[in-house]
């Protein structure tokens, strides 16, 4: 498979945004992981939190592209839900403190937040 220049230099991009946003969020461990894991840990989980994110982000962007509005937003309300339920199923089986519908919520509330933010 051969690649464009632009599709190199989108990849590029992506591969930066990935490594300067997992590097930021494991020295910084918000949400609690600064406390609960060492560096590494973070690093790890941190990576996959983001690397997951910028993936599904991509692929709903594809199957948004040229929809009408309520499509696109039907189709972002869908990524919201499902990539706070995966990470809320995730945060659950690694955090003694992290479980419930209250802790669904705020993260759910906090990734719509943020792909708000950066569409």
């Amino acid at each position: 498979m051969e690649f464009t220049l632009r599709e190199i230099s989108k990849l590029r991009i992506a591969l930066l945004i990935w490594v300067t946003l997992s590097v930021v969020a494991a020295v910084a461990g918000p949400f609690g992981t600064l406390e609960a894991m060492g560096l590494g840990g973070r690093l790890v989980y941190w990576s996959g939190v983001v690397g997951v994110s910028i993936g599904l982000n991509t692929g709903a962007n594809g199957l948004a592209e040229g929809r009408s509005l309520i499509v696109r937003a039907g189709i972002g309300v869908g990524f919201v839900l499902l990539l706070s339920t995966g990470f809320h199923v995730l945060n659950s089986l690694l955090f003694d403190i992290w479980d419930g519908f209250a802790d669904w919520a705020y993260l759910t509330a906090i990734v719509g937040l943020v792909t708000a933010a950066v569409h």
